[in-house]
């Protein structure tokens, strides 16, 4: 068997028989998920056979304990958790009884909370099945399963019954899985275990659970929705580190938070509520993508607005969200690998052709409100070579003149102002649109000035004072196949026959 391995110790108190390591949670238990294991391990750190098992409380889960041997040794047994929620937290409360296997030799217990990453969990349909092992490479294992601190617990060789409790928190999303894992050598959590001690700091999140009429130690565990008052930024909406186009190209617009890898503060966001903002109002959200950051892939892209509202309604304040009045938007819809662009709504209309111009209030438009004397600016960027960013591109050109990405760029907002952009004063410069047809993501913000005027190379990121971000797929048609001489020269060859068919028929 493996050698020993230590990974990070915790100091732990020993209180009458009652282990444990950490100051009591500050939250509560609503209707949290319960399930029940019990193993044992002897001075080889091997399993003993026939004392290892669980209850597990989903159908299709199996009770085994599983060794896990990439990152250090483990056994760990999975309990099904409930969807991936990106916006969600967790909470666990592990208890239970234990003592030495083999009296007359000390023993000792490690025990860690583990889970599933996002990596393994999205895109579906990868659970319901756990990660388990063996892993390919061996790496996986760190990508694909998250693991709480060690917490090292001592056994007596007098054989005395130990009371082990812990509680974690995942604070950044609702796992599919979660797991108790435990090495260590001359242990046992048996299956018959006497009622929780009242003494202990975590009896009051476990004595309302406790079935005594089931076997093992009892894991805890309950799917946390955010707490509203975190819910107080606007995020953009663009893919970040997910596919942007269905040719393969990966977005890596600056979106997401919680983007990986990313820069420090490579996102934008607004507060929320504040007094500038598109359409009707400003959304709430933990992350990007209606909290959904950076999972887009598969069929979660635009769980913001999407746009396609046709026709606009004439004041939007309390009816949608949305600032887009045209051109139509799209969004990207399918399995991995199966993707297709669809129309967000009735109004597919493209924002032009090929190097052509869109003018305000004719191929494009959107509805703004800066209430009271707010003073503001609006951006607009669009990537016109469809490479995942919002930069210029030398090779972008239209009549031998780049074409710039960054479309407009601080352009004044005086409140208080409800109306489309296409009507303010100063009026907005002609878009001059890129060479390259298809599909292409934008960025329509409006900002305040928490920066002054923003830099001629801005990439659309920053953490701004006022403002909201809406991010559109819109469409530029493909310039038509010029006919050349063709059309001339069909009119000649039939005037040709028919004349020749008219001389036949003379003679």
């Amino acid at each position: 068997m493996k050698k020993f391995k230590f990974l990070l110790t915790l100091t732990c108190i020993f209180l009458v028989g009652i282990l444990y390591s950490q100051p009591v949670p500050s939250w509560n238990f609503d209707t949290p998920m319960v399930d029940r294991f019990w193993i044992a391990m002897d001075e080889t750190f091997d399993t003993v056979p026939g004392m290892n098992g669980g209850i597990i409380n989903n159908p299709g889960e199996d009770g085994r304990w599983y060794f896990y041997d990439a990152a250090d040794p483990w056994f760990n047994i999975w309990f099904w958790n409930g969807d991936f929620l990106p916006m969600n937290s967790k909470h666990v409360v592990i208890g239970f009884w234990a003592h030495v296997w083999d009296p007359g030799f000390d023993g000792e217990i490690q025990v860690v909370v583990n889970w599933d990453t996002p990596d393994w969990a999205w895109p579906p349909p990868q659970p319901p099945a756990p990660p388990l092992p063996p892993f390919s490479p061996p790496e996986q294992e760190l990508e694909f399963v998250g693991r709480s601190p060690v917490n090292l617990f001592p056994l007596p060789a007098s054989g005395e019954m130990q009371w082990i409790e812990f509680w974690w928190e995942i604070p950044d999303f609702n796992p599919d899985w979660i797991s108790v894992d435990v090495w260590g050598q001359n242990f046992i959590i048996p299956m018959e275990q006497p009622l929780p001690p009242p003494d202990s700091p975590l009896f009051p999140w476990i004595s309302p659970w406790w079935n005594p009429a089931e076997p093992g130690g009892i894991i805890i565990h309950e799917c946390v929705p955010p707490d509203p008052a975190d819910l107080n930024y606007e995020f953009g909406d663009a893919p970040d580190q997910s596919l942007a186009y269905i040719d393969g190209t990966i977005g890596d617009f600056p979106t997401c938070i919680r983007a990986i890898p990313t820069d420090y503060n490579d996102y934008i966001s607004h507060p929320c509520p504040n007094p500038l903002f598109f359409g009707g109002w400003v959304d709430c959200e933990e992350d990007g993508n209606a909290g959904w950051c950076p999972y887009f892939n598969p069929d979660k892209y635009n769980e913001d607005e999407c746009g396609g509202t046709f026709p606009y309604p004439p004041n939007p304040a309390g009816i949608i969200d949305e600032g887009l009045m045209m051109p139509g938007a799209f969004t990207i819809t399918g399995a991995v690998g199966s993707e297709t662009y669809a129309p967000c709504g009735t109004l597919t209309v493209p924002l032009g052709k090929v190097c052509d111009i869109a003018n305000w209030g004719q191929q494009i438009d959107a509805w703004i409100e800066a209430q009271g004397t707010t003073t503001g600016y609006f951006h607009l960027l669009i990537d016109w070579n469809q490479d995942g960013v919002w930069a210029n591109d030398p090779a972008t050109t239209c009549g031998g003149q780049m074409v710039p990405e960054l479309v407009v760029l601080n352009h004044p907002i005086a409140g208080p102002y409800s109306g489309p952009l296409s009507a303010i004063i100063p009026p907005l410069p002609p878009v001059q649109i890129g060479p390259k047809d298809g599909y292409v993501w934008a960025r329509f913000v409006l900002t305040d000035d928490t920066y002054g005027p923003l830099p001629e190379d801005w990439d659309g990121h920053g953490q701004f004072d006022l403002g909201e971000t809406e991010d559109y797929l819109l469409y530029i048609a493909p310039e038509p196949v010029p006919l050349g001489n063709w059309p001339i020269l069909m009119v000649v060859a039939l005037i040709a026959i028919f004349t020749v068919i008219f001389l036949r028929r003379k003679m």
